[in-house]
């Protein structure tokens, strides 16, 4: 519970539900959608954000090692679609013995904000969203501490509204 500076208490203004399936014993499936009032603003006036998300992940093991990937899809809506970031992730990782390889990629659009005189404000501007893009892959054997791993983090593309 959140107390706002006129003394009311903030409590109960959002709503979540998430449903997850297991269809299979080796696959799980999740969605989820919530309606955060004021997630930025302690009092209550700011805007809400709508968020929906999607995730899928499969894992099993056998005589000839183990596999594991997961897919996952998020999008959030601020101030009724004024402000919609998305983001993707995919994984997956193949061990077989004691040596494995992994591959992660990762899509995230994030807004712009500008600093302002107060340290604890920002202004988001609404023309720039960054799209970081990460990619991730490595090979090693499980015995082993250090193994060869890759990261590579590019600044993506820059969306104009």
């Amino acid at each position: 519970m959140i107390r706002t500076p006129d003394g009311k208490w903030r409590f109960g203004d959002s709503r979540a539900a998430r449903a997850t399936l297991r269809p299979l014993d080796a696959l799980e499936v999740q969605g989820s959608v919530a309606k955060v009032h004021s997630p930025e603003h302690r009092a209550g006036a700011g805007g809400d954000a709508h968020k929906i998300s999607t995730s899928a992940r499969g894992h099993d093991k056998g005589n000839w090692g183990e596999r594991y990937a997961l897919v996952e899809w998020a999008r959030t809506s601020e101030l009724d679609g004024a402000f919609v970031f998305r983001s993707a992730l995919a994984e997956a990782t193949v061990r077989r013995g004691r040596w494995g390889v992994a591959y992660r990629l990762e899509q995230t659009e994030r807004p712009e904000e500008e600093r302002l005189s107060d340290p604890f404000r920002s202004l988001r501007r609404r023309d720039i969203v960054t799209r970081p893009t990460t990619k991730s892959a490595s090979e090693y054997a499980s015995s082993f501490a250090i193994g060869l791993s890759m990261s590579v983090v590019s600044r993506g593309s820059m969306r104009s509204a």
